[in-house]
């Protein structure tokens, strides 16, 4: 069994943008890493397959998507 966790991404970015865009990199390619599944492609653009995960899609209103 496992505590489930669940990482507050607004915090971040309240704190220090940078900080969250600096965990965003993906270090063997160094762009953006991308989501690498297409289970988020319904809540609209720039959540498919090949898309790099970018500051504003995994902040404000669409942080909380379940």
């Amino acid at each position: 069994m496992y505590d489930a966790v669940d990482i507050n991404e607004n915090a971040f970015r309240n704190y220090d943008p940078e900080v969250l865009n600096m965990l965003l990199v993906d270090h063997t390619t160094y762009p953006n890493m991308c989501w690498i599944t297409n289970s988020y492609e319904d809540v609209g653009g720039g959540y498919g397959y090949y898309y790099p995960i970018a500051l504003g899609v995994v902040t404000a209103q669409k942080s909380c998507i379940s």
